[in-house]
Order: structure tokens, then C-alpha cells, then sequence
């Protein structure tokens, strides 16, 4: 059997990690190493991981840097030749690596990526279930189809021919990983949900929000996959773009990014609805996303 390191990335999750601790612990296939990484967590982290025994290797960095450094600190520290990701905040089905383990083994892929249960603070539980088959650059050139890398069992040796995670990103670091994979190897999406996320809550990991409003790091994205997204998803990011500058009361920024946008592709209207309520001041643009949002729940009601 080949081994398996389960690599899980924490932030002040002492509350959360034990789930995700038992959740590798209690898998139906044993040949698995469980590797945390603390990312400087100021919580009680150190002391909950005093507690367990050497199934589970516990790693602290010195600093906070980020998501995308700290799994790279496991990937480098795994023993495995297969990795799996798990958030600290979020937890793995049962059989979820022996299922992963069976796709991966017909040695056509060198990822595989579950389906997923999400789990709101509610209670409430919805699936996202992926089109199982092949994953290529060409699916991925207009919409990130494999979502969040949770769960997501890789060749290591594919993780380190592609450089592993982009450290100086923190928005889209899966996307990345995943553009990068797919220019060089095959991906394979399985449609059993055998990941739970846990979302909703301010301080997950793979926040929902926050991370969105890192300019740089938007940029970087852009600047690295322009030649990898379809007209379309690079015009989007754009305008998406767009509206953070705008929020951040950066309208020249914000100006350029909507020209950039409509550049790429010209054919819809929001983009110059924006540049014209964005070069009039910063009370217009407000006013105009008022209007627009307003219009877009309005008609999410009647059709």
C-alpha cells in the first residue's frame, strides 16, 4: 500500500482540529500519516496537540504567513508520495481515502478531488457534487469546475514538478494549483461526496470573503493565468476586480480594471454601467451598485 500524509493547515482552530484529527484517525484505510501545521496559532493549539500521540506529527511555524505556505511546510515535511488536504475546520468521510486511493491507482491521474458536503452554522447541509470524469486546462479555462482542494488526494511528485502552492497568494490558491496541474497531467473529479465543509463562520480557513479583498494577490493571479483563462473568466476577474478598488475608494484603479475587462470581452453591459457610474465619483458608483443589486434580488424573486 502506498502511504498516505493527510496535511492540515491550522489557524487558531483548537476548538475545531480535534473533528478533523479523528476523522483521519477513524479512516478504512490504514496506511496514513497525519501531518499538522500550526500556522502560529495564538489559541490553544500547542497545548491540544501535546496531547497526541506520534499518529499525528504537529509542526509550528515560527510566523503566520499564510495558507499556501503552510501546506507547502507539510508537503515538505510528509513522508508520503500521495498528499491529501484537509482544513483543520472541516473533516473527511470514512472511507474517503480508500475511495481516492482506487481512482488514483488506475495511474491515468495525478489528482483526484471528492464531491463535497457542506455544512452551514445553521445545521442546514447542501452538496456540491462534481461532474465526475477527466478535468483538463481546457475545463478549467472557464470556471474553477473542481472547487475548494479539500479532500483533494495528489501524486506528490506531481505537487513538486509544479513549485506546490503559490506562498504569495491568498485568493484562488487552489484554482492556481489546479491551472498549473492541468497544463502538464490529468485531474479526475469524483462525484461522492466524501468531504465536509464546515462554512459560514468568520474565521474558517478558506474564508468566503476576506481573502477576496487582497488587490495584490488578485493581480498576481491575473498576471500568472492571463494566458491560461478564456476571454470570458479573465474579463470577470477584471470586474470583480474592479469593484474591490472601488470599495477600497480607488476609483482610477478601479477604472482600469473595467477597461481591462471590457478589452477582453466587450459584450456585457455591466462593465460600462460600472465605468460610467465609477469615472462620475465615488457617491455615483455606490448609488449604481445599489441600483444593480436591488435589480438582481428583485429578479431572483419573479423568475
Amino acid at each position: 500500500m502506498s502511504t498516505v500524509s493527510v496535511v492540515t493547515p491550522t489557524y487558531n482552530h483548537a476548538d475545531l482540529l480535534p473533528r478533523a484529527i479523528e476523522s483521519v484517525s477513524e479512516q478504512t484505510y490504514d496506511d496514513v500519516e497525519h501531518v499538522v501545521v500550526d500556522d502560529a496559532s495564538t489559541d490553544g493549539t500547542r497545548g491540544l496537540m501535546a496531547d497526541h500521540d506520534d499518529r499525528v506529527r504537529y509542526i509550528r511555524k515560527a510566523e503566520n504567513d499564510g495558507l499556501s505556505e503552510t501546506r507547502n511546510v507539510g508537503i515538505r515535511n510528509a513522508s508520503g508520495d500521495r498528499i491529501l488536504f484537509l482544513d483543520a475546520d472541516d473533516e473527511l468521510r470514512a472511507d474517503a481515502i480508500e475511495s481516492l486511493i482506487e481512482h488514483l491507482d488506475r495511474g491515468e491521474f495525478v489528482g483526484v478531488i471528492p464531491s463535497k458536503e457542506k455544512v452551514e452554522t445553521d445545521g442546514s447541509v447542501r452538496f456540491e457534487i462534481l461532474e465526475r470524469g477527466v478535468v483538463t486546462a481546457d475545463d478549467l479555462r472557464e470556471a474553477n469546475v473542481l472547487g475548494g482542494i479539500g479532500g483533494g488526494l495528489f501524486e506528490r511528485a506531481a505537487l513538486e514538478a509544479v513549485g506546490c502552492f503559490d506562498a504569495e497568494l491568498r485568493h484562488s490558491e487552489d484554482y492556481d494549483l489546479y491551472l498549473r496541474l492541468a497544463e502538464r497531467y490529468s485531474l479526475y473529479a469524483v462525484d461522492q461526496p466524501l468531504y465536509v465543509h464546515y462554512t459560514g463562520f468568520e474565521d474558517q480557513l478558506t474564508s468566503e470573503r476576506g481573502h477576496y479583498e487582497h488587490r495584490d494577490s488578485i493581480r498576481r493571479f491575473l498576471r500568472k493565468h492571463e494566458g491560461r483563462l478564456s476571454s470570458y473568466r479573465l474579463a470577470e476577474r477584471h470586474y470583480n476586480l474592479a469593484h474591490v478598488c472601488a470599495r477600497q475608494n480607488d476609483p482610477g484603479e478601479a477604472v482600469g480594471e473595467l477597461k481591462r475587462a471590457i478589452a477582453a470581452f466587450p459584450y456585457r453591459p455591466p462593465y460600462y454601467y460600472y465605468l460610467v457610474a465609477t469615472k462620475a465619483g465615488s457617491r455615483q458608483y455606490d448609488a449604481a451598485r445599489t441600483v444593480h443589486e436591488t435589480v438582481r434580488e428583485w429578479l431572483s424573486r419573479v423568475t
